[in-house]
């Protein structure tokens, strides 16, 4: 049985999407909880994430913003600068998974009848 492009491509693109947000998930939950245990002030002032707050963009735009902009360096704790750097990789990740599903989307052959 021959598989459909549309198949391999519907793959191709689902694959890098669900990793990324999987990721996301784990450690922009990891660096909110440490962020509530080892700096608290600086959680207060982010809007106090949480890990179920990370899907709603309103609520996890702080911390991502924080993230985005190496505040978590003015801390010099090894751990939180550790956590911020795999966090911002990963969200650098994000944005190459959807810059890869635009690509399939725009470049992507159609499926013909």
């Amino acid at each position: 049985m021959t598989e459909s492009p549309a198949m391999f491509w519907s793959i191709a693109t689902a694959v890098p999407a669900i990793s990324a947000v999987g990721c996301y998930l784990f450690w922009f939950a990891r660096l909110a909880r440490r962020l509530e245990s080892a700096h608290p002030a600086v959680w207060m002032a982010l809007g106090r994430p949480r890990a179920r707050d990370l899907l709603r963009p309103w609520r996890g735009v702080s911390l991502l913003a924080w993230v985005s902009s190496q505040s978590y360096l003015r801390l010099r704790n090894e751990e939180t600068i550790a956590l911020g750097m795999a966090c911002r990789r990963v969200y650098f990740a994000m944005m190459a998974a959807a810059v890869w599903i635009l690509a399939v989307i725009v470049i992507a052959p159609g499926e013909s009848p």
